[in-house]
């Protein structure tokens, strides 16, 4: 079986792409209905943070050579530790899909 990785500019995009989408359907209706026309200042408020995201996810798939992550994590962290973030991955991802 070929294992190919994939590359961190694929990682940024697939974000933006699932963000983009998200948002087209659940904060820009919100977003603009409680802001009115001062929306656009909501938008130079989150470039910051989002571009932070990105290096932390950029620093994350280089320290850890693209390997997947929790076995990442519970080879250099523990097995606990482990459980934690896969948890919460969990967690996060069906709340995600629950409140759709």
């Amino acid at each position: 079986m070929n294992h190919r990785k994939i590359s961190i500019v694929q990682t940024c995009l697939l974000l933006m792409l699932t963000t983009a989408m998200s948002n087209q359907v659940l904060v820009i209706p919100l977003l603009l209905a409680s802001t009115g026309r001062d929306a656009w200042i909501s938008v130079l408020l989150t470039i910051v943070p989002g571009l932070c995201i990105f290096a932390i996810i950029a620093f994350i798939m280089k320290t850890t050579s693209q390997a997947p992550l929790i076995p990442w994590i519970k080879q250099h962290f523990g097995r606990f530790m482990a459980l934690i973030v896969g948890i919460s991955f969990s967690f996060t991802y069906s709340r995600t899909a629950l409140l759709r």
